[in-house]
């Protein structure tokens, strides 16, 4: 994420970057880079996907990869939920994300720079999340909720309509990673 981490923040694509992590900056700089050849020119569309957590067979390296994992082999007994009520959307399934660029590449944007962050819609609790995952695996694992608070924040864009982009919600993107 090239984000600023902050509690309880709606991050849109005009948040504060992150300008200490090297990852981080290696995407700002790509961007920056992007965004000079864009300018030079005449008739050359960029559009830079932010994505989040991308969801499908055999994805890893984010938490909903790791939760299927810790639900469908049972090896623990508890699990604690950190923020239980606060609301998550940052994942998308990949076929979805096929839809959103395969949608881009159809657009006729016009010479034009354009960053988008791409996320499902209509958050779901992690309470909810752990109930989908629970559910559907018929674990036996206890869901206990912790008090601890960890960083929570929702992902939004105030570019997707520029494009006219449906996102689909993050109880169909759980539901299709599920299944």
């Amino acid at each position: 994420m090239v984000y600023k981490k902050n509690n309880d923040k709606i991050i849109s694509e005009n948040s504060p970057l992150d300008l200490k992590s090297k990852y981080s900056l290696s995407k700002i700089n790509m961007e920056k880079k992007l965004k000079k050849l864009q300018k030079k020119s005449n008739d050359l569309d960029i559009t830079i996907l932010r994505l989040s957590g991308v969801l499908g067979y055999n994805s890893h390296s984010n938490f909903i990869s790791s939760l299927r994992k810790i639900f469908k082999f049972n090896k623990i007994k508890v699990i604690k939920i950190f923020n239980s009520k606060k609301l998550y959307n940052s994942c998308i399934h990949v076929s979805d994300l096929y839809k959103i660029i395969t949608k881009i590449l159809k657009t006729n944007l016009k010479n034009n720079y354009l960053i988008l962050n791409i996320f499902s819609k209509q958050p779901l609790t992690w309470k909810n999340i752990f109930s989908m995952f629970k559910n559907y695996f018929k674990s036996k694992i206890i869901v206990k909720e912790s008090k601890q608070k960890k960083i929570s924040y929702l992902l939004s864009s105030i570019n997707l309509k520029k494009i006219d982009i449906k996102l689909p919600s993050m109880k169909t993107t759980i539901s299709k990673y599920l299944s």
